[in-house]
């Protein structure tokens, strides 16, 4: 069982009162960044959550804090179980107290407290929650009161998925509306440029290709065509030259996803009988505005390629659909994820960019997925985001990054989103009013339990942080101290990888296990 804006939950007055039980009030309350969708609870008024079945071994987690105005810490609490009355109406049924506690001091940007507690004194018993705050309200002193924002009862190995299967409608308004905003930053108005993996094998020995020495030294022999002097490249961002500098680095070898394409392509066509024009059929699931799609499968001939969008955003999928008309007319589907069913229907490749980390249902979906496909199949997770749930870094890297950051001018640590100057790094939980992050701890054993890897690179601890789109236009990649300290960075993040600190980056090839 868990709360959401359509739970039915009241307020009761309690023995103070002889009024009725009233339906909560949710609101939007905002301490710091993140708003958050909460209830208010006076001093002396009981919370009554939604009648449910209690079963010895579930836990309770129940998220409670402070109100904006009021950050005070030690406000104590109560929660009881109030048994469904059976009998008689009139009996007064009794109350067994679960947990009682309070709220430590809390920070003002984060001003939410969680607990967990076990329903083992309850037996299997059918009945509901009660939270309260002990107190009277006397008419001549302000009353205590608190916000309640999250419950959830379940057995402890889908806590996480009950969690995050709560607030649903409220979740996909706000997915809709970051991603509408996401997607006008400037990184994403320009199209990206094709890997060199997609145009080339992996390892590519020095007789298979020419360095642009030698291909001018021809040219002035009179070999070959004059060389044409092209313009220079883009300045990359400062994410975009800490993640190619950090690659360098640590000799990373991603699966080389565009190549492979092309290569399976081709085999697929090679392979066919005389007379049979089918398709090699790629689906991309959540693919938002199918940049990196795109980018594949424009190279490819479109009679070879059949292609399919999916994704619960209708504006960008429509924003995809316009970038490959000149490559040909696509298959689009607006869905939520989360209740994927493909109807038996077979892919060669199903492709995920970037988006299992706002999936809740995941062993749903990647179940779906293995079981879409096709023969020698195979489903490729590219640029996933691992680390803890919310989007959070892991307690190690966060204390490097963070001492980093610190230490950093006031021009760099300009927030462009806030439009404030961050003392230290915000480490938010993002999934608080979206999916950003959901399930970020689950995605590897979800996958693992349904398929096999054929080839994964795992990195990335704090870069994806320290030059996100929140921070990296403060850099000029121009500037030699400014990519001196983007590099700085990138030696922490080595340093980090080197000790084995958790990366939160995934790069993967899996096949069906079965």
């Amino acid at each position: 069982m868990f709360i959401s804006e359509e739970s039915p939950l009241f307020i009761d007055h309690g023995p103070r009162s002889s009024a009725k039980a009233k339906p909560v009030q949710w609101d939007t309350f905002r301490h710091g960044v993140i708003p958050r969708l909460g209830f208010e609870l006076m001093a002396g008024d009981l919370a009554v959550f939604p009648k449910t079945q209690g079963r010895s071994g579930d836990l309770c987690l129940l998220t409670i804090g402070p109100p904006p105005d009021a950050p005070a810490s030690n406000v104590r609490f109560e929660v009881r179980w109030r048994p469904a009355i059976t009998h008689s109406r009139a009996r007064k049924a009794t109350e067994t107290v679960l947990y009682r506690g309070c709220i430590p001091y809390v920070k003002s940007d984060e001003p939410w407290y969680t607990c967990q507690f076990s329903l083992d004194k309850i037996g299997n018993s059918e009945g509901s929650i009660v939270l309260t705050l002990p107190g009277i309200l006397w008419p001549w002193k302000k009353p205590g009161k608190i916000l309640v924002y999250d419950l959830v009862i379940s057995e402890p190995a889908t806590l996480d998925l009950e969690r995050a299967r709560s607030f649903r409608d409220l979740r996909i308004r706000n997915e809709q509306i970051n991603f509408d905003a996401y997607y006008q930053h400037a990184m994403f108005q320009t199209a990206p440029t094709q890997p060199a993996e997609a145009q080339s094998p992996p390892n590519l020995t020095a007789q298979e290709t020419t360095s642009p020495s030698n291909a001018l030294a021809t040219a002035e022999s009179g070999c070959a065509t004059p060389v044409i002097e092209t313009p220079p490249p883009p300045v990359p961002s400062a994410l975009k030259y800490s993640r190619t500098h950090l690659a360098e680095k640590i000799k990373l070898d991603p699966p080389p996803f565009g190549w492979r394409l092309r290569k399976l392509v081709e085999a697929y066509r090679a392979e066919r009988q005389p007379g049979d024009v089918s398709k090699f059929k790629v689906l991309s699931i959540c693919s938002g505005a199918a940049r990196i799609e795109a980018d594949m499968v424009r190279h490819l001939p479109h009679e070879a390629v059949s292609l399919t969008l999916l994704d619960v955003n209708g504006n960008l999928l429509e924003l995809a659909r316009r970038s490959l008309e000149s490559w040909g007319p696509v298959a689009t589907l607006v869905s939520d994820i989360n209740s994927l069913d493909l109807q038996g229907e077979k892919f060669n490749v199903v492709i995920c960019v970037s988006a299992l980390h706002h999936v809740v249902e995941l062993e749903h979906v990647l179940a779906e997925v293995a079981n879409a496909l096709a023969e020698n199949g195979e489903f490729w997770s590219i640029g996933e985001t691992l680390g803890r749930n919310g989007g959070r870094m892991w307690p190690k890297a966060y204390e490097v990054a963070n001492a980093w950051f610190s230490g950093l001018d006031d021009k760099y640590r300009l927030n462009r989103v806030t439009g404030m100057v961050d003392s230290s790094l915000p480490d938010l939980d993002y999934s608080i009013g979206c999916y950003e992050g959901i399930r970020c701890e689950s995605i590897e054993p979800a996958l693992l339990s349904c398929m096999k890897p054929l080839h994964v690179t795992k990195h990335n601890c704090i870069v994806h942080k320290l030059f996100s789109p929140s921070y990296s236009d403060n850099y000029d990649m121009l500037l030699e101290r400014d990519r001196a300290l983007v590099e700085s960075a990138v030696d922490l993040e080595v340093e980090l990888q080197a000790q084995g600190t958790l990366a939160t980056e995934l790069n993967g090839i899996y096949v069906r296990r079965c």
